[in-house]
């Protein structure tokens, strides 16, 4: 089984070609989409979109595009039985939109749920073999609230990803939100729905690096709302571009022990409460994941990193922390580098050979995949030692009473900053 490469718009066959079935038209209204392509793929972004079946994923298709390429149902029943390429070009950057078949189809689905997964583990697998995987969409229907049903969707493409190639972004589009819309504030009111679940997000601990809440509807649908189609489509195409964007040429990676504080850390940084953080020393961040914040101009890309320690887990979750911060630093080798590592510390009262074990780990991989970039250290927990006349310079102090032991433990950092990271700061 062959991808289309860079420089051609033909491809020899399409990602699982044994599943797609359908009619002679449909796959034949496949090829057509492909062949019709330009013969010169400057620039191409492989965009996975997956989801629950009847969630809309090629309606979502057909807005981005412009054009009604992709077959689509008026019902919950899945009309995409293999993946399916679709191709949109903006400026001199061409995307390939890969429609996936429906997950959860249940026994009254065109495809099983075992092919399903198959299917998107194939395409994954040979996009990363190719081109590379780019953006992974994850769809979800604006329900009134999370469900179970959208829980076990998202942890069944999660197992896959990170499998596969766990580097690859996550954003999330929630669709069939046409009856929230509302005058003036279009945008704004559909998305309520995300200010409305994010809590119930956190605690199924389901993670995006950002969203979008539309409607893929036409404007006359109910409630009749002339240009909201318009804004949607520049919404998620925004979505997109931004997504791949290679101008984002500052990754910051934030590495430490499990329930030191990363992800607060990250939400202390963003002035938001997007990282998911755990009130007690349990693993939080069982992946990795990015954040972006803006700041003079300038994109930095916050790479949060599953907790190294065993701590009370065994060894499996270590030795799966280890390989997601190695993989991540091959990853970025590739997509302009590693910036800075942000090494995360516990602020104890004293330095336990756990710190030590933990540094070292981080510096192998460091020094193995990208030896020059800058190492600094942030001390966290340090809210006990803080005081009201003078915050900074107090919780500073514990930096001078444990650089020398520091220094004994040969943990070498270019420098230091002592901080409270918790929710009630950050917020």
């Amino acid at each position: 089984m062959r991808l289309p490469r860079n420089g051609s718009g033909n491809p020899s066959s399409s990602p699982s070609s044994s599943l797609r079935g359908g009619t002679k038209d449909q796959q034949q209204g496949w090829m057509m989409i492909n062949l019709s392509s330009s013969t010169h793929l400057a620039s191409i972004r492989n965009i996975v979109i997956a989801g629950e079946t009847g969630v809309g994923k090629s309606s979502l298709i057909n807005l981005v595009t412009g054009v009604e390429s992709a077959t689509t149902a008026n019902d919950v029943r899945g009309v995409t039985i293999g993946t399916e390429c679709h191709y949109w070009v903006n400026d001199n950057q061409t995307f390939r939109l890969w429609d996936t078949p429906g997950l959860s189809e249940g026994s009254f689905g065109t495809v099983s749920p075992k092919q399903a997964q198959d299917a998107l583990r194939s395409l994954l697998t040979e996009l990363t073999r190719g081109d590379g995987v780019h953006l992974l969409v994850i769809c979800m229907r604006g329900l009134p609230r999370v469900t179970k049903g959208m829980k076990h969707t998202y942890d069944t493409i999660m197992r896959i990803r990170d499998k596969v190639n766990p580097n690859v972004p996550i954003v999330a589009i929630i669709t069939d939100l046409e009856k929230r819309s509302a005058l003036p504030d279009i945008l704004p009111s559909m998305d309520e729905w995300w200010t409305n679940n994010v809590a119930a997000l956190r605690e199924f601990n389901m993670a995006f690096s950002t969203h979008a809440c539309i409607t893929t509807l036409p404007d006359n649908c109910h409630p009749r709302m002339p240009g909201r189609r318009e804004l949607c489509q520049g919404l998620v195409r925004r979505l997109i571009v931004e997504g791949v964007s290679p101008k984002i040429a500052r990754n910051i990676v934030i590495a430490g022990e499990i329930g030191v504080g990363k992800s607060s850390v990250i939400n202390l940084v963003l002035g938001l409460d997007r990282a998911f953080v755990a009130n007690d020393v349990s693993p939080v961040t069982t992946t990795t994941s990015y954040y972006d914040w803006e700041a003079g101009g300038q994109t930095f890309r916050l790479w949060d990193t599953p907790g190294l320690g065993e701590g009370l887990h065994g060894s499996g979750p270590q030795k799966r922390a280890q390989e997601a911060l190695r993989s991540l630093f091959m990853y970025l080798n590739e997509r302009g580098g590693v910036h800075l590592l942000i090494i995360c510390f516990r602020g104890i009262s004293k330095i336990m050979t756990a710190t030590k074990r933990t540094y070292d780990l981080v510096m192998k991989i460091r020094d193995k995949f990208s030896p020059a970039t800058p190492v600094v250290a942030i001390i966290t927990e340090l809210e006990g030692r803080s005081t009201t006349f003078d915050t900074a310079r107090s919780m500073e102090d514990w930096w001078a009473s444990n650089a020398g032991v520091l220094s004994d433990y040969e943990i070498y950092l270019g420098v230091a900053s002592c901080a409270e990271s918790s929710r009630a700061t950050s917020s």
